[in-house]
């Protein structure tokens, strides 16, 4: 299970817009969760967030940059 800040800050991305996809992630390394654009395809890329990172306060803020930096973000 993720750090609460990572946890924190993907509910915080969910809330502005962004889509997880039904269903498992899939067997890629320590890939926790996949989020999208609430733009689409064309807006931004998506997101790869690592459930195990080495200081989950560095994952948290890459999350919050992604969403910050998006212009289909609520």
């Amino acid at each position: 299970m993720p750090a609460k800040e990572i946890l924190r800050a993907i509910r915080d991305a969910i809330r502005a817009g962004w889509n997880e996809p039904p269903g498992r992630t899939g067997g890629r390394a320590h890939i926790y969760k996949k989020l999208f654009c609430p733009g689409g395809r064309g807006c931004c890329p998506p997101l790869f967030i690592n459930g195990t990172p080495d200081v989950a306060e560095h994952e948290a803020a890459k999350i919050y940059k992604a969403v910050a930096g998006c212009p289909a973000s609520k």
